[in-house]
């Protein structure tokens, strides 16, 4: 799919990572595991993200550290991808690992299975090409490689699929107040040729003074590509507010609008406890996304931290609306989600010695669908949708006294497991 290949958490660093997934429209039933591919232990491989590529196959990234390995549809490690293998013990060995090491941020995946990754450790600095065998495309900018440091502050990366492409966000002026950095104050968006690196710049923009009054610089959390040649920020930034239901100091969430020769357009679309969780994002294009977070919520909560998940989904125009999604309660146990353009699929342990209990929320306001896998002692770290009705996640085995970190597939329990 020309989609990202990591988060749909807001900034791509959420609680409880996923995959990007079209919807299979699948009916959602029991599971059981079909394979478990074990990446790590003790808290060195946690799986972020696990994607289906062309012919089948899957990428898993991890965090803690960082790496993007590639498995095939079976569970097994594509050895005819990534770097050579130095546990062969064969001298020159041409045998692969299925194994970049390399912090991949997001992943997209190009026509002929070449990747391109932003790649970053804690920061974003740069955008990578890779052939489909896994090595630097020397095609794509310099030796497959743009440095994107070397252009300024980057803040946010998206691909624009429709125009092959991919933007950049760079921070060019920053609004201050005496020693505190309150957001970017003119930012410049560049863009790259998905196949060749090819700069240009699409335009530069003034923002708008920011209401931000924390200690912390406002965040752009995505930047999203309209078919008319805007743009839309999703943007956070710090404000204290008085609120019965949380502390004062609050989470303000807006989109700016951005368009040629037009003031930018702020649209505030929620006020939440400080720093909520994000559980997933998904935008199906044209400046409309919907947003799920974990947390008070002004105008929702009305008890002392009374936490709620509440889906707020922004149409084109720039109106948005909040759902409760009813029973979810993410305080305790692991969980992760995924979003899709019909439903929320959201995973979590809370009873470690249950299975990992499942709910699929559909956006026409129907019931959840609830179902379980099949095995105890699991976390959940990552959840993508499959067309055939599989599930794949990463999972944390917290049976034994060294945790395992693993990717997992999981089958419908009328499949069978393998």
């Amino acid at each position: 799919m020309l989609s990202a290949c990591t988060s749909p958490a807001a900034d791509g660093d959420g609680d409880g990572g996923g995959g990007k997934s079209d919807d299979p429209g699948a009916t959602f039933k029991d599971v059981v595991t079909e394979w478990e591919f074990p990446v790590g232990s003790g808290g060195d491989a946690w799986v972020d993200e696990v994607t289906i590529v062309s012919g089948g196959g899957l990428l898993a990234t991890s965090t803690a550290p960082d790496w993007l390995r590639k498995l095939t549809p079976d569970g097994k490690p594509d050895e005819t991808w990534g770097l050579p293998d130095p546990q062969s013990g064969i001298p020159g060995s041409t045998r692969r690992s299925g194994f970049l090491d390399l912090p991949a941020h997001e992943v997209w995946q190009l026509d002929g299975d070449r990747l391109v990754a932003s790649s970053g450790d804690g920061d974003l600095f740069e955008l990578r090409g890779y052939l489909a065998n896994g090595t630097l495309d020397p095609a794509f900018g310099a030796a497959g490689r743009i440095d994107l440091f070397g252009e300024g502050h980057p803040l946010r990366v998206a691909q624009d699929a429709d125009r092959h492409r991919f933007l950049v966000a760079f921070a060019r002026a920053w609004e201050t107040f005496g020693f505190s950095t309150i957001g970017p104050s003119k930012i410049e968006v560049l863009a790259y040729d998905q196949e060749t690196g090819e700069r240009s710049s699409i335009g530069t923009y003034d923002l708008p003074p920011w209401d931000n009054d924390g200690t912390n610089p406002a965040t752009i959390h995505q930047l999203l590509p309209r078919n008319d040649d805007s743009l839309v920020l999703l943007v956070s930034e710090t404000v204290h507010i008085p609120n019965p239901a949380r502390a004062d100091v609050a989470t303000q969430w807006s989109t700016i609008r951005l368009a040629p020769g037009q003031p930018p357009q702020v649209t505030h679309i929620a006020v939440t406890s400080f720093g909520p969780r994000v559980v997933a994002f998904e935008s199906p294009g044209g400046g409309g996304f919907d947003l799920y977070l974990w947390g008070t919520v002004d105008g929702i909560s009305m008890a002392p931290h009374e936490e709620k998940l509440v889906r707020v989904s922004v149409d084109d125009a720039g109106a948005a609306e909040h759902v409760v999604l009813e029973g979810a309660d993410l305080s305790k146990g692991c969980a992760s989600a995924v979003a899709t353009s019909t439903r929320l699929v959201l995973g979590q342990s809370i009873d470690p010695s249950l299975p990992i209990q499942f709910a699929a929320y559909p956006k026409s306001g129907e019931a959840p669908i609830t179902f379980a896998s099949d095995l105890p002692e699991r976390c959940l770290s990552g959840l993508t949708l499959a067309p055939n009705g599989r599930m794949y996640g990463g999972t944390v085995d917290t049976s034994g006294t060294a945790w395992v970190y693993q990717v997992t597939s999981f089958a419908p329990s009328d499949a069978g497991a393998q």
